[in-house]
């Protein structure tokens, strides 16, 4: 037996559990697929993975498509109270914390337009409430790269957006 029929046999005795685990908390997500830049332009795409609905091609490993099946799944995910969490609006993760007065929000994402997204959806379905304060995990870009999406400059030197 090959390398990509003994991934096939694993996949075909799948119980489904990772994908009930990845599905937990789910809330919604997007009606409109497309995160648009201010200009017009597509600056992600939610169905851009939607190929990964079929079965796996000959061509792909079968273990590796599942694991991208589960990945791929996006919206608002509810951690558990007070917690939430934006999750492939891009190649990573936005957790509000939900403080009483507003959001603690942290590592907003890759970009201005898909933070922007997350907010917006969290907002409208959790309840509209202000940023208090945003925090990076750590120095890579998605992580912070778009914080801008989240909150502003004056905010941030005015002291209204705490950043940590």
């Amino acid at each position: 037996m090959n390398a990509r029929e003994e991934a096939a046999r694993r996949v075909a005795s799948d119980d489904r559990k990772d994908f009930e685990f990845a599905s937990r908390g789910f809330i919604c997500t997007r009606a409109e697929p497309v995160i648009k830049h201010d200009s017009g332009r597509p600056a992600f795409d939610l169905s851009a993975y939607k190929f990964l609905e079929s079965e796996a091609p000959e061509s792909a490993n079968p273990s590796l498509w599942r694991q991208a099946q589960i990945l791929t799944k996006h919206g608002l995910f509810k951690v558990m109270d007070g917690i939430y969490q934006v999750r492939g609006f891009d190649v990573s993760t936005v957790s509000f914390f939900d403080a009483g007065a507003g959001w603690i929000v942290v590592d907003p994402l890759t970009t201005v337009e898909v933070a922007r997204a997350a907010l917006e959806l969290v907002n409208a379905n959790v309840g509209e409430r202000p940023v208090l304060a945003v925090s990076d995990s750590h120095s890579h870009v998605d992580h912070y790269g778009g914080v801008s999406g989240v909150t502003n400059a004056a905010d941030d030197e005015s002291g209204k957006v705490k950043i940590i």
